[in-house]
């Protein structure tokens, strides 16, 4: 007999653990000597878990995650609101005050407290065989406020917080790269046959290339078209079959072309609604070297059933609407290319901003961005504008996380973007890094430029509640009253 049937398996990966949480605040009043205890026991969220399973081509260094205690468990943030008791609930709300923070690292002096005055300090580690007990304390002047929620987070996020203008904020690195060297660099070529932009779905990426099949290219990567070519290619994201590699083939390639609408000078940004198989294209040239401050013009393509859904324009209300394709030279042919993910937040469309009366196409990295343009996808007319807190520079793309968007080098809460430190991979062959799965917690990061080899990483936001409580009774921190928190963690027993 014959079974053609296998059971799918996991292949190279890593269990995450199961964990309870307890929680003992003690509000000490400095003036009565009156202690307040608050205790009780909290949700594991599936933060840490999600990002296990999206081991992406194979290729997440498990030690870089380790220890969890000392990474992903190490920090703490108190709310002023209670929490939404869902696992699934790991993204912090920015709706909710952030009362009072902390991590692995003291504030160094004075005026770095007073940088954030929610920032408290780490003043206790016990490890015990199947236990940490991690303990933070703030000062009379330090978390001031009403907590009705604490959470686990990682350890730089409990150091910095969810977006501030400190100091520490700025020096913060918003992703965690997880991935080992067996992921390789890749040739950041044009329209090269391993190039993926988006994931289509488990096995397949989606690339896309102004002009008729194989038009795009090195030496021609700017010409005027309505036409564009669609890839659906192999590789290797979350599953892997007969042909799937850890870099994305040309076997059974899916190739069609469609005749748009909107004409394009040079390659567009995009969004890829990996749902409904929708690509999004955005262009607001006019020209080869000209552009639109007001008009973004846009196609939505099916690559389902290979035709143009629709297409149309977005009008800004404010004429500060930035270049959206960039290359190092604006008028020949040839250029060395950025390719950019606009990012939709499940109602806005993200349109990058600028100042400048000017733009400077021979050197990307002086351009300046004021923030972005959000204008809301089914009723264009709400739109609202979002500023940088510091200088930035380049498009670059970033992961959606919950009410917050976490860019590479700006975290934006609200209607501003906070600045603080870029971690993908630019220059050395790359002019750009294509967040893959812009939507979930962690992401494979494709380098893009014209030849060379870029490094390819995978990446996890830092931005989680790993853990989720809500007091019983409202802790009322105030200048009479010192607060300290302890929180155990503990693995469970596995059941036989």
């Amino acid at each position: 007999m014959i079974i053609d049937k296998i059971t799918p398996a996991q292949v190279g990966s890593i269990k995450a653990p199961r964990l309870k949480g307890h929680v003992k605040a003690i509000l000490h009043n400095c003036r009565t000597g009156k202690n307040e205890v608050f205790e009780s026991d909290n949700l594991v969220t599936n933060a840490v878990a999600d990002i296990y399973a999206n081991n992406y081509m194979g290729g997440i260094d498990f030690h870089k995650l380790a220890p969890l205690w000392s990474t992903w468990y190490g920090g703490v943030l108190c709310y002023g609101n209670a929490h939404t008791l869902d696992a699934d609930n790991y993204y912090p709300d920015p709706t909710n005050p952030l009362i009072a923070h902390a991590g692995d690292q003291a504030p160094g002096s004075a005026a770095i407290v007073a940088e954030d005055y929610t920032r408290g300090y780490p003043t206790q580690t016990i490890i015990g065989d199947d236990y940490v007990k991690q303990t933070w304390e703030w000062n009379s002047n330090q978390g001031n406020g009403n907590i009705n929620a604490i959470s686990l987070t990682h350890k730089d996020t409990g150091n910095v917080g969810l977006g501030n203008n400190s100091s520490a904020f700025r020096a913060f690195k918003a992703f965690e790269v997880i991935n080992g060297a067996q992921l390789g660099n890749i040739t950041a070529s044009l329209s090269g046959e391993k190039n993926v932009f988006a994931e289509y779905d488990d096995n397949h990426g989606l690339a896309f290339y102004i002009g008729a099949d194989g038009e795009y290219r090195s030496g021609y990567s700017k010409f005027e078209t309505n036409k564009i070519s669609v890839q659906i290619k192999r590789v290797m994201n979350l599953k892997a079959g007969l042909f799937d590699t850890p870099e994305a083939s040309f076997v059974n390639v899916r190739k069609f072309t469609v005749n748009t609408s909107v004409t394009f000078y040079k390659q567009p940004s995009f969004y890829f609604d990996k749902e409904n198989k929708r690509l999004w294209l955005f262009t607001n040239y006019t020209a080869l070297a000209a552009f639109s401050k007001t008009a973004i013009n846009y196609t939505v393509i099916d690559c389902e059933d290979e035709v143009e859904l629709s297409h149309g324009t977005f009008t800004s209300d404010t004429a500060n609407i930035a270049p959206l394709s960039m290359d190092r030279t604006s008028s020949n042919s040839y250029n060395e290319p950025n390719f950019v993910n606009i990012v939709f937040d499940g109602t806005y469309f993200y349109f990058p901003t600028t100042n400048n009366n000017s733009w400077n196409w021979n050197n990307l990295s002086t351009n300046l961005y004021s923030g972005f343009r959000k204008i809301n996808r089914s009723t264009p007319a709400d739109q609202e504008q979002v500023n940088f807190s510091g200088d930035y520079y380049r498009q670059r793309g970033g992961l959606v996380n919950g009410g917050y968007v976490v860019f590479d080098g700006a975290v934006v809460r609200g209607n501003t973007a906070y600045i603080c430190v870029n971690a993908l991979p630019w220059g050395d062959g790359a002019e750009s890094a294509l967040i893959n799965q812009p939507e979930k917690i962690s992401s494979y990061v494709m380098p893009m430029g014209n030849g060379g080899s870029g490094v390819r990483q995978i990446i996890a936001s830092k931005l989680v509640n790993t853990t989720l409580f809500n007091l019983n009774d409202t802790i009322q921190k105030t200048i009479e009253k010192s607060l300290v928190i302890e929180y155990t963690l503990t693995e469970a027993t596995p059941t036989p």
